[in-house]
């Protein structure tokens, strides 16, 4: 009896000892990557990022488009109910410097407008490279972009086919990704915050296991 008292104590003691160490893991590496968060250095002196999304104009205005009197008018509104597909770019300069040499590549071609303190001050037709130009230390742009094209929508957050290229450098477009279900929960309530709720769920086994071995040894 005493015997098996002392193992089922022994058994407790490794369980609890184990979730210590676990907690205590945890703990360390919700640190490490705080810390990163803060010190990680900026090897990319553009920051990128992009939002696609792919439309389809109705039969009904496409059909309606025939109707229009005035050839010129009509083969404009033509070519824009054509486009399947809307690309916007934001690019950030992060340096002390300005960056010059900015062009922006994807896998086809189509029109764009260069928007600068809201004001369009580049609008062109394009076949996948668009020159951005020089953007002064700390400035922001936007890029707008149309196209025909809607198969080829980004494929993943980093999709090699769109990217930023300047002197000596290369910037991937940074594309958010939707996430659904449990993975978005988790996102949405913060990593570190999770590892701080594991944490503290571990420390509360570690309680209740200690609590119980007392009250074996008790008896």
């Amino acid at each position: 009896m005493h015997r098996r008292k002392g193992n089922r104590l022994e058994s407790l003691r490794h369980i609890g000892m184990l979730i210590i160490r676990v907690s205590i893991l945890l703990c360390v590496i919700w640190l490490g990557v705080t810390f990163y968060d803060y010190l990680k250095p900026n090897f990319n002196k553009l920051e990128v990022y992009g939002r696609h999304s792919a439309y389809h104009f109705p039969a009904s205005i496409k059909w309606g488009i025939g109707k229009i009197s005035n050839d010129e008018l009509r083969e404009e509104i033509k070519s824009i109910s054509e486009t399947n597909s809307l690309l916007v770019v934001l690019l950030k300069n992060q340096e002390d410097d300005e960056i010059a040499g900015i062009s922006l590549e994807m896998p086809f071609e189509g029109i764009f407008q260069i928007i600068k303190d809201e004001k369009v001050i580049s609008s062109s037709e394009f076949n996948r490279k668009i020159p951005v130009g020089s953007m002064p230390a700390g400035s922001e742009i936007k890029v707008i972009v149309w196209t025909d094209s809607w198969t080829t929508a980004p494929k993943g957050r980093y999709d090699k086919r769109y990217r930023v290229t300047y002197p000596d450098n290369v910037t991937y477009i940074d594309f958010p990704m939707e996430v659904r279900g449990v993975l978005a929960s988790i996102l949405d309530y913060g990593v570190a915050n999770l590892f701080i709720l594991m944490s503290v769920l571990l420390l509360v086994l570690t309680a209740f296991t200690i609590i119980i071995m007392l009250i074996l040894r008790r008896e």
